[in-house]
């Protein structure tokens, strides 16, 4: 229920940093996984700064097997903005997903 929270009942404008399109194409994220995290995530966890970090699980072929897309978001009038992205394997660490 932070800021980005009314966001998420309509349907989402999602605008992506420079930093963040980097990110994806550095790290191999496909924009649509992107924003299927953004818009219907299976957690999301408060931060720092008003910013939430929505996540997702999703199979990446070159780490093998099951990974942890983060992407993290600050609300910008009725907009998302995806400050960064990046996956990771370790799943338990970030919690939020059994």
């Amino acid at each position: 229920s932070g800021p980005c929270a009314g966001a998420r009942r309509a349907p989402l404008n999602i605008r992506f940093t420079d930093h963040a399109r980097l990110a994806m194409i550095e790290r191999g994220v496909p924009e649509e996984w992107v924003r299927q995290t953004v818009s219907a995530p299976e957690s999301v966890h408060p931060t720092r700064r008003g910013r939430e970090v929505r996540q997702r699980r999703f199979s990446f072929p070159e780490g093998g097997g099951e990974h942890l897309l983060r992407a993290v978001v600050e609300a910008a009038g009725s907009d998302l903005v995806l400050v960064t992205v990046y996956h990771t394997s370790k799943t338990r660490k970030y919690g939020g997903i059994t």
